[in-house]
């Protein structure tokens, strides 16, 4: 499967509004969906990464979302491309911020605001953000609604 062309709200710094780019989107890997998003908003905690600078630059923010499974990673279960999903962030349930009953403040060795998966470029920012056209997503942070 070849990388897909997408559209996002890209920041490039904490001081300039959202820019509209068209962005590389790699296949899911092994244990992942691509997901086509329908809807999606901006949370206080998006803001606050933006404008306080809290994240790598550029960045695409958005971590609730809903949308359809259009492609699967090769050991993907439990899923079907077509499924209607809804998303959020990333967490592993092991590092500290996990074990410590908040999730959402997930850690990776990738990015210290956690999971840069997907993007070929602009890098991503943490957890599942996706203020975008198409995201790809580890099954863990999506659930089949029908």
């Amino acid at each position: 499967m070849d990388e897909l062309k997408i559209e996002a709200a890209v920041a490039y710094d904490s001081d300039r509004p959202f820019t509209t780019a068209t962005l590389s989107l790699r296949a899911p890997s092994a244990n992942e969906l691509r997901i086509r998003i329908v809807a999606t908003s901006v949370c206080h905690t998006d803001l606050m990464s933006k404008s306080k600078a809290l994240c790598s630059f550029p960045i695409v923010l958005g971590h609730e979302g809903a949308g359809v499974v259009d492609a699967l990673g090769d050991d993907v279960s439990g899923f079907e491309v077509g499924d209607h999903v809804v998303l959020s962030y990333d967490y592993c349930g092991k590092c500290p911020a996990c074990s410590n009953d908040k999730p959402s403040y997930y850690i990776t060795e990738d990015d210290k605001y956690g999971d840069i998966k997907g993007y070929v470029e602009p890098k991503p920012g943490y957890g599942s953000r996706k203020i975008n056209s198409n995201k790809v997503s580890d099954t863990g942070n999506c659930v089949s609604i029908w």
